[in-house]
């Protein structure tokens, strides 16, 4: 409904769309379990660019960051990668986190460790929805925390030195699987 209204097909040729029953169908899809639109709706309440109803934007408010960090979390917990990701940087620097929740990187390091462990392929096992954010990243990041520890984290160095090691494995695999692809299109 929410992609009809979008398009136009419920109103005359040359009239405006309704973007209040849009929303209203968007909301019933996240509230339905409807993934995508629970994705959507995080990211509108948050002021993150959104693919679905892109020309609304929600005022910034406390009211609805908080809506906007729960519909993500929702999604994180629903197995969506990039909701992991962005609720863990949440949690790590305290960027989209609502004033109700503190930073926590215990939090932070259970959700970058459930976005490392996701691997995402097509049907045909050739898309892999990692490279959004290469592993090496997300683990260079735990190894800081670990180094650091603080906001609820404790201070593990043995761990740092581990999680930077997979990183540094991990950034090497990347360049050697970017200079393979180079040298497939030549």
């Amino acid at each position: 409904m929410v992609r009809y209204h979008e398009a136009g097909r419920f109103c005359e040729k040359d009239a405006p769309w309704d973007q209040i029953s849009a929303m209203y169908h968007l909301e019933r899809a996240a509230m339905c379990g409807e993934l995508e639109a629970i994705v959507a709706l995080g990211q509108c309440y948050l002021q993150l660019p959104h693919h679905i109803l892109p020309e609304i934007e929600l005022e910034a408010s406390e009211e609805n960051r908080r809506k906007g960090f729960l519909f993500l979390l929702q999604a994180a917990e629903a197995g969506d990668r990039p909701s992991m990701i962005l609720v863990a940087r949440a949690f790590d620097t305290g960027l989209n986190l609502p004033s109700d929740r503190a930073m926590d990187w215990k939090h932070a390091v259970h959700w970058y460790d459930s976005a490392l462990k996701m691997t995402d392929y097509d049907e045909g096992g050739e898309f892999d929805g990692m490279q959004d954010e290469p592993r090496y990243l997300l683990l260079a990041r735990l190894a800081e925390m670990y180094q650091e520890g603080g906001h609820n984290l404790d201070a593990d160095p043995q761990r740092a030195a581990m999680e930077a090691m997979k990183g540094r494995l991990a950034n090497q695999y990347y360049m050697k699987a970017e200079e393979a692809w180079s040298m497939m299109e030549e």
